[in-house]
């Protein structure tokens, strides 16, 4: 993330994304960055 947004600003998606792991799950947030990650 750091390379595609800058420094700062993935940093904080990074923080964001650990954020949403422990409301959601990890299982369901690693599913859905995969899934992400498929579709481009």
């Amino acid at each position: 993330m750091i390379e595609r947004q800058g420094r700062q600003p993935g940093t904080r998606a990074m923080v964001t994304l650990i954020r949403m792991g422990r409301e959601f799950g990890y299982e369901k947030l690693t599913a859905a960055i995969e899934l992400a990650l498929d579709l481009g």
